[in-house]
């Protein structure tokens, strides 16, 4: 697993890393891991989905993080 990116919402952050199968999420609530709270995305697609799916999303942010991952 390689360590992509911290995606920080207003209410919690989600560590994003790249896996052999895809991309994995990991959500933290002040500054510590939520057990459980992991989603496994397989595309680049389905991670941009869920990581824009939340309420006040930090969409410019999201965006050059989805667009770095594509090239």
């Amino acid at each position: 697993m390689t360590f992509l990116a911290w995606v920080d919402y207003s209410n919690m952050m989600l560590c994003v890393s790249k896996t052999d199968t895809g991309f994995i999420c990991e959500k933290y609530i002040g500054g510590s891991k939520v057990y459980g709270a992991i989603k496994e995305c397989s595309t680049i697609d389905a991670l941009r989905e869920f990581l824009l799916s939340f309420h006040n999303s930090p969409e410019i942010y999201i965006e050059e993080l989805i667009s770095n991952l594509s090239q």
